[in-house]
């Protein structure tokens, strides 16, 4: 089963109104906001049950993050992907927990940590100064707190990645 590990977003409607002031290029948007921690790809069964089990020994208390700029990957040339960049020094810290709690899976290095919200995918772009004036949307910061992160299952489909939480992992000062 493809599993990664995640912290979901619960202001959907906000994420989706700075989607619709996206212009200049054709877009795939994305409908389930969430902040990837670890992307684990192919996992067994057997693997699952041992992670299910590492991963709830990973402690830390409830914290505060900030949605802040909009940013794309790659930073130089065409973009492929449209971004909601987080500011937290805490989801690395908590990313850093998950990080050894799988170290088991001897999994492939993956690049480094760069904690965002996917908004949309790059499909062409149709007018490069348009687009560039969306990636500077002003908007106001939006802030929550982080209360648990979550083991999630995606199933690849022709209409895209369908998402099913298998676990939630609460913070302790819950």
């Amino acid at each position: 089963m493809r599993l990664f590990i995640a912290v979901q977003t619960p202001f959907k409607e906000r994420l989706r109104s700075l989607q619709n002031k996206l212009e200049g290029a054709k877009f795939k948007l994305v409908s389930k906001f969430h902040i990837t921690l670890k992307f684990l790809g192919n996992i067994t069964i057997n693997q699952k049950s041992k992670l299910v089990n590492s991963l709830k020994h990973v402690r830390y208390d409830s914290f505060q993050i900030t949605l802040t700029q909009i940013g794309t990957f790659p930073k130089k040339g065409k973009p492929r992907v449209i971004w909601l960049g987080v500011q937290s020094r805490d989801i690395y810290s908590l990313q850093q927990k998950i990080e050894a709690a799988c170290k088991f899976l001897n999994l492939k290095k993956q690049r480094p940590f760069h904690p965002h919200i996917t908004l949309a995918r790059v499909k062409n772009i149709t007018d490069s100064k348009m687009l560039k004036n969306s990636l500077n949307i002003k908007f106001d910061p939006i802030k929550y707190t982080v209360e648990d992160f979550q083991l999630i299952k995606s199933r690849l489909s022709q209409k895209g990645a369908i998402y099913n939480t298998l676990k939630r992992f609460q913070s302790k000062t819950l």
